[in-house]
């Protein structure tokens, strides 16, 4: 089981790493496309997100049983991927600094290039 609340509280802690550093700044660019409303950057935004952590969403989909509803709004979808894939990143950063058995999971990264 991932210990989603537990890579959140203390994220923080490798903000000085470049990689943990970087998973952070996603977290923040975020937050702030979710609040501003912009279709258009959300969805390139997604685009880049799902490009750049490909294999670590893949990893954590197979732990988290995502709920593929079809919603009948695209912007509806696109906006919770957006926070689904926030709440991921954390995680995520665990996962690319060699952390991941601190939140639950075994994974070793083929590749740390991001």
């Amino acid at each position: 089981m991932i210990d989603f609340s537990y890579a959140q509280e203390n994220i923080h802690k490798y903000k000085f790493d470049y990689h943990g550093y970087l998973v952070i700044v996603d977290q923040i660019r975020t937050t702030e496309i979710l609040s501003s409303c912009n279709y258009l950057a959300m969805k390139n935004h997604l685009n880049d997100l799902k490009k750049k952590y490909r294999n670590e969403l893949s990893y954590i989909a197979k732990f988290e049983k995502q709920d593929n509803t079809i919603f009948k709004n695209h912007k509806n979808k696109i906006v919770n991927e957006l926070k689904y894939i926030s709440k991921c990143l954390p995680v995520i950063g665990f996962m690319i600094l060699g952390k991941g058995k601190e939140i639950g999971i075994d994974y070793q990264m083929i590749s740390t290039k991001i």
